[in-house]
């Protein structure tokens, strides 16, 4: 019989169990990087490294076999995360390019329009692709603070029908997953989708005006009425006074933040 070990209701209602097996279920973790978002303003101004969407930091150690095996892990899972995030391309004729000042180029070069695209749909003007990548970064971050199950290579979010599942399988195949990150036991991915959730929540948007700032966006509308002066809105040092910009800046960076907390976990 299948036993429950965890219960994640807070994580999508999902109970964690695990299999009979001769081996002990606690075993080691998936291993990952660190994946830190790097995409802070839409200055054109700027180079293209600055527009990337993620840079991996794999710290590659030398000596033994076991740290060449480990950074060849973190490696490989640090690939995941960032093939898995959503990103947004452009599209200039039948040409794709992750940056925009190549895009605006051959744009100009080709006599061309430039298309944005999202999940491999392209949008015409930015605001639709950037209302499809906002949604899609939604998914992706609401994705690492839930736990599902994973046998042989099949994702599950209902118990009951991995628990069948489970009892036709080898019990070895059974392992937890968290977004792209699977876990071999439950434990870990419970509490890396927990700790994902709480960082998600820590990054909140704040307000100045006139130099002035507040976490209330009342108070913020108030006082830029009675002093004429804009509101800024503010996402982790980053300043903007276009309201549906700082939306997608606070997506983006709570997204970052529970890939983060995903790693931390897994590392």
């Amino acid at each position: 019989m299948i036993s429950t070990m965890l219960s994640a209701a807070l994580l999508g209602g999902v109970s964690l169990m695990s299999c009979p097996t001769d081996k002990a279920c606690d075993t080691a973790g998936a291993n990952v990087t660190n994946v830190a978002l790097t995409e802070k303003s839409d200055d054109c101004s700027k180079s293209c490294d600055s527009k990337t969407a993620a840079i991996t930091n794999v710290a590659l150690t030398s000596g033994d076999e076991s740290n060449c095996a480990t950074a060849f892990s973190t490696a490989k899972t640090a690939s995941v995360l960032a093939a898995s995030m959503p990103a947004m391309s452009y599209r200039v004729g039948e040409t794709d390019t992750h940056c925009s000042m190549s895009a605006q180029t051959m744009a100009s070069e080709h006599d061309k329009p430039v298309h944005f695209v999202v999940s491999s749909v392209a949008y015409e003007t930015e605001g639709e692709a950037k209302a499809a990548h906002e949604a899609a970064m939604t998914a992706y971050a609401d994705s690492l603070t839930r736990v599902v199950y994973n046998i042989k290579g099949e994702t599950m979010t209902c118990a009951t029908s991995a628990a069948k599942a489970c009892e036709s399988a080898c019990s070895t195949e059974v392992k937890y997953q968290v977004g792209p990150v699977i876990f071999d036991n439950a434990e870990d991915a419970v509490r890396a989708a927990a700790m994902a959730y709480s960082a998600m929540q820590s990054v909140a948007m704040t307000y100045e005006v006139a130099g002035e700032a507040t976490h209330c966006s009342t108070d913020a509308a108030n006082k830029a009425s009675s002093c004429s002066s804009p509101v800024e809105y503010v996402v982790n040092g980053a300043h903007t006074t276009c309201s549906k910009t700082a939306g997608y800046m606070l997506t983006r960076e709570r997204m970052a933040a529970a890939m983060n907390a995903v790693q931390e976990v897994a590392g």
